[in-house]
């Protein structure tokens, strides 16, 4: 069946992979600091019933999961569809700073107020 067949597998992991790994870890590290300090609560209900369930850790490996099983499925799906994996990652990564700045912006201009 014509284009069914996968492009030999690049040896490398796209840019943006990495991009989304490093913001998710980041996202992760700021969350945790963040909600042990009571300066900001985890918004998403499920993160939070790991929350409670299996204190930080859970959070953890949560949103660990969360992040590495679409990224684990996205690069093996790209020599499949190349050109459709990596603009799909833009995309997903374009929400995720906007979603990132939604969500951190009043918690930064908050903290940043009680210092000046």
């Amino acid at each position: 069946m014509p284009g069914s067949n996968p492009v030999p597998r690049p040896r490398y992991v796209l840019p943006e992979t990495r991009a989304l790994a490093s913001l998710g870890c980041a996202d992760l590290l700021a969350t945790v600091y963040l909600v042990a300090t009571n300066r900001a609560h985890e918004a998403n209900p499920l993160a939070v019933s790991a929350l409670n369930a299996y204190g930080p850790v859970g959070l953890v490996l949560f949103k660990v999961i969360l992040l590495a099983i679409p990224l684990t499925v996205a690069e093996l799906y790209r020599p499949y569809k190349p050109a459709l994996v990596t603009l799909g990652l833009r995309v997903v990564l374009l929400v995720y700073l906007f979603m990132l700045a939604m969500a951190y912006g009043p918690v930064l201009r908050a903290i940043f107020a009680t210092r000046g």
